[in-house]
């Protein structure tokens, strides 16, 4: 798995911090937030399947899933033998640091989750073809550049100001050999409503989560769901973006990833309606 390294912070006693990105990008998604965290040792791995990391092609039903990205994470960080580290995840990335968390509690101290697939989220109709396998092969086939560029622009508040050169980048990756299929073995497991439910449950460490108030995604009520089911630390919501705040309002994540990072984490509890921990920013 290839991951990037950044900041070699001496006398720094916090733990390392990992950036986990979504669906369809890779550890490129957040190169506007690297500079806030300066003063701090930072990975941002790519997941398999993705980026600069290795496309094996799939031996089992599992392999490309949250449970197959989070085990890898966890050879990861056991290979460079850093204890335990702070992860901050986005989308399905969210699902696999989950995994991680679960099953290798000793592995992370603190786990922020940024529009997080949840309970009550429901893939898009011509996602349902990723079930089948004539279905998935024919939806292999039509990951077009056209395509992803629609997913892209999908995640931004207004789809018109999506970062057009992230395209080149994402599409360079995706269109390499294996990446269509990657991605379509990925999208398959989205399809598991059941899975997704209980994916947070038992997590066993301290839980945040970050939400863009126009979330088309993975809408807000969603994740206001989620925070009051898994009695989450804190729930900040970032206004004026949509699924991908730490690209849309870069500034406005790092300050609050660190707040949830750095600041002190009461019980872990959740009252609902609006007195909750956290804020809007």
């Amino acid at each position: 798995m290839f991951v990037a390294r950044y900041g070699d912070v001496a006398g720094d006693s916090r733990p390392p911090l990992v950036f986990v990105h979504g669906l369809g990008v890779t550890g490129y998604a957040f190169r506007r937030v690297l500079g806030a965290f300066e003063d701090r040792v930072v990975l941002v791995p790519d997941l398999l399947g993705s980026g600069s990391s290795d496309r094996p092609q799939p031996r089992g039903p599992q392999d490309y899933g949250w449970t197959f990205a989070g085990r890898n994470l966890g050879e990861l960080l056991w290979r460079l033998d850093l204890g335990s580290v702070d992860v901050v995840a986005h989308g399905v990335g969210a699902l696999a640091a989950a995994s991680l968390a679960r099953h290798t509690p000793s592995a992370v101290r603190r786990l922020v989750l940024v529009g997080a697939p949840c309970a009550g989220w429901r893939p898009p109709a011509w996602l349902t073809a990723a079930g089948t396998r004539w279905g998935g092969r024919a939806l292999e086939l039509g990951l077009t550049r056209g395509v992803l560029r629609r997913f892209l622009a999908a995640r931004w508040s207004t789809p018109e100001l999506a970062d057009r050169d992230e395209l080149a980048v994402y599409w360079g990756h995706v269109g390499r050999r294996g990446g269509r299929r990657a991605l379509v073995a990925t999208l398959r497991h989205l399809l598991d409503a059941k899975r997704i439910e209980v994916a947070y449950d038992g997590l066993g460490v301290s839980a945040s989560l970050i939400w863009g108030d126009r979330d088309r995604i993975v809408p807000l009520e969603l994740g206001r769901a989620l925070a009051a089911r898994i009695g989450a630390a804190r729930f900040d919501v970032i206004d004026g973006c949509g699924h991908a705040p730490h690209e849309e309002r870069p500034q406005a994540f790092a300050q609050v990833v660190r707040e949830q990072l750095d600041g002190e984490v009461g019980p872990r509890s959740f009252v609902s309606g609006d007195e909750r921990p956290g804020r809007r920013v």
